[in-house]
């Protein structure tokens, strides 16, 4: 089994670098070849293993940030409820890494949706977010990648979905008075 689980994440690091460095051009390759086990295995998320449950969120993060996939509402928006989905799971709802993975993928999803397709995740996508930046221990060392992560994926929802509300403009000011990240690699 856990042969198993080292292959699943080396074919998520490297359908990941696909499609980071070819974009749409490796597309192909990536539908035949990966794709419907990452969307199998998401729609199983309950029997999977941390380490699992990380590959197959990372790929999908990868394939909406970098392929012309984010441009179908439809699917992105399916994504965004399997997310919100795994998050509400007892199972993994506490785990840093799931929180940290989640909250990237709702901000790409988030950046990638319409308005009116991501309405209905907005309320419940930045109340989670926002869990992660606003903890009292946010800013310590153990958490501060987590915390860049969160606020970037708030300013990604922002982008398009600033509604005074669920995400102010003070939320962005806040986000804005941590530039430049510095812990996570990725969204500084």
């Amino acid at each position: 089994m856990a042969q198993i689980g080292k292959v699943a994440s080396q074919v998520m690091e490297l359908s990941g670098q696909l499609v980071e460095k070819f974009k749409d051009s490796a597309l192909p390759v990536i539908e035949s070849s990966s794709k419907a086990y990452w969307a199998t295995a998401l729609q199983n998320h309950g029997e999977l293993a941390e380490e699992e449950l990380l590959d197959v969120l990372c790929f999908w993060c990868d394939f909406v940030d970098n392929t012309s996939f984010k441009n179908d509402a439809s699917a992105v928006a399916q994504l965004t409820q399997k997310f919100l989905e795994v998050i509400s799971d007892e199972k993994h709802a506490e785990s840093e890494l799931i929180k940290h993975t989640v909250s990237y993928g709702l901000g790409a999803f988030g950046f990638a949706l319409p308005k009116e397709a991501f309405q209905p995740f907005l309320a419940r996508s930045v109340g989670m977010i926002k869990g992660i930046t606003m903890r009292d221990e946010a800013f310590s060392a153990e958490n501060m990648e987590a915390t860049e992560n969160a606020m970037g994926a708030l300013v990604k929802i922002a982008y398009k979905h600033m509604d005074g509300t669920n995400v102010t403009e003070a939320d962005l000011s806040g986000v804005m008075g941590f530039m430049p990240f510095k812990s996570d690699e990725c969204e500084a």
